[in-house]
């Protein structure tokens, strides 16, 4: 179980890497590409389907033009549909022409892994030098951790508490 749950966290680094990296080499996806074609009728469809979800409930109440615009919505998500189902099935072929990640990105694994433990390493030592930088805030004494102050008695007394 623990060796699954590192293996995808190292997955989930290595891949919030690569999109570093893209961001870094203002990488973006070209729109023109028949991958993107899927996610584009996927958009049209919900804002079609959110935007004549009111026609259900006027077509239930025999409202003829809500019946008529009902069917052409219809329709056109049928089609919409049809237009995806074909793309799906491109898909494959499409998305095995496209290099891999680390190609386009001129890195290796190796390399994005040593980028993040370098990263992680250099995290820990600016944490190691915070903490020294606040024990140096506060004199002497008091950098040993915990302090017992059950001897101590303050100047001024609370509301309600008695004075021993």
């Amino acid at each position: 179980f623990l060796a699954r749950r590192f293996k995808l966290l190292e997955q989930a680094l290595v891949i919030e890497e690569q999109l570093r990296r893209a961001a870094f080499l203002n990488m973006s996806q070209d729109p023109a590409h028949p991958a993107m074609s899927l996610n584009a009728r996927f958009s049209d469809v919900e804002s079609i389907a959110e935007s004549n979800q009111h026609l259900t409930r006027e077509s239930l109440t025999s409202n003829k033009p809500a019946n008529a615009v009902l069917h052409k919505v219809l329709n056109q998500l049928e089609e919409l549909l049809a237009d995806m189902k074909s793309d799906v099935s491109r898909l494959p072929a499409t998305l095995a022409r496209i290099p891999p990640v680390a190609q386009r990105l001129q890195m290796s694994e190796r390399s994005i892994l040593s980028r993040l433990t370098t990263s992680a390493s250099l995290n820990s030592n600016s944490n190691s030098q915070t903490n020294g930088q606040l024990m140096n805030q506060f004199p002497h004494g008091f950098n040993n951790g915990p302090v017992n102050f059950a001897n101590f008695r303050p100047q001024y007394s609370v509301p309600g508490q008695q004075n021993q």
